[in-house]
């Protein structure tokens, strides 16, 4: 019979440190910090899009459009960067890059589609604002406004495939590193960020941007505080999360770990006794018999013999008295 025992594994290729992961997953973090402020900046655009009168406030609105897409930029940027840098990590460590390659194609799209959208309505200012361009220049200029709506589409689907690429590369390092709670946190978030996923296209294509507010304005209204409720959720969760799991892919020997192994191996690396120390030897034991069972015979106890009382005579032991002998 073969004993097991569950040991810590120091496999130095998956148990080492991953210092540029680390610094990845922080700029991932950055970029969802900064997805949360863009969510402030397009509250102050739409007030200025509801309260624009005149075509000074109109182009003040839009110049805030182009903030929006700054902040967006720079967050997918981050994001991009951050999964470059851990390239060359998972290479080292020897575990499979194509998830972190995911995450790289899915925010290159989506700078790609920001960028595109920022260029369009960079353009439509320009000539809007042009006191030499005519009015068919104007339109011209305006068809191109039509596109926004499949370029957000575009972002907001590249984007959050590549956030669910990120979690599922952070699970693939904790399965690795049999890092069980992080493994199953990255589990969990993956299946919050599906449902945004598909909450978030349903919007876009029903009373998103260019859609004509759709049939019930109220029903939008109430879409897009849903939609954008569970947005937040989502990656307030998800910030938490990259801040822990930047520090246990810098530091993976504070979780535990176990792999099986042989017995056999713990006797053969075990270290030698010193010299000056106590030796406690133990009965060898048959490899034939090692796994029967041991069985212990206590040796039997007789009661002791009763003392007998000494004989105040001296003489032959045959004139002492029968019941003092």
């Amino acid at each position: 019979m073969v004993r097991t025992l569950y040991l810590p594994r120091m496999d130095a290729a998956v148990m080492m440190r991953l210092p540029r992961y680390a610094r990845g997953l922080k700029l991932v973090r950055l970029g969802v910090f900064l997805m949360l402020l863009q969510l402030g900046v397009s509250i102050v655009m739409t007030l200025k899009g509801l309260g624009a009168s005149t075509p000074e406030e109109a182009f003040d609105a839009i110049k805030w459009v182009q903030y929006f897409l700054w902040v967006n930029i720079a967050a997918t940027v981050a994001m991009l960067v951050g999964n470059l840098l851990a390239l060359p990590d998972f290479a080292l460590a020897r575990i499979s890059i194509h998830l972190v390659l995911i995450a790289v194609v899915g925010f290159a799209i989506a700078s790609l589609a920001l960028w595109w959208s920022h260029h369009v309505i960079s353009a439509f200012v320009k000539v809007a604002l042009d006191p030499d361009s005519s009015a068919e220049d104007v339109l011209a200029v305006a068809d191109g406004l039509r596109s926004l709506k499949l370029a957000a589409t575009v972002k907001d689907l590249s984007y959050v495939i590549g956030l669910i690429a990120v979690l599922r590369a952070v699970r693939q390092f904790a399965v690795a590193n049999d890092q069980l709670a992080l493994r199953d946190l990255a589990s969990n978030l993956t299946g919050l960020l599906v449902i945004m996923l598909v909450g978030d296209l349903f919007y876009q294509l029903t009373y998103g941007l260019g859609s004509g507010g759709g049939a019930l304005p109220i029903v939008g209204l109430f879409a897009a505080v849903t939609v954008g409720g569970y947005w937040i959720y989502c990656h307030l969760r998800l910030q938490r999360f990259l801040e822990n799991a930047a520090y246990f892919v810098n530091e993976p020997h504070h979780l535990p770990a176990a792999t099986l192994v042989n017995p056999g191996t713990i006797e053969a690396d075990a270290p030698t006794p010193r010299p000056s120390a106590r030796a406690i030897t133990k009965p060898s034991v048959p490899s034939s018999t090692a796994s029967a069972p041991v069985i212990v015979v206590a040796p039997e106890l007789r009661p002791a013999p009763a003392p007998r009382a000494e004989s105040s005579s001296e003489g032959d032991p045959a004139d002492v008295p029968r019941f003092l002998r």
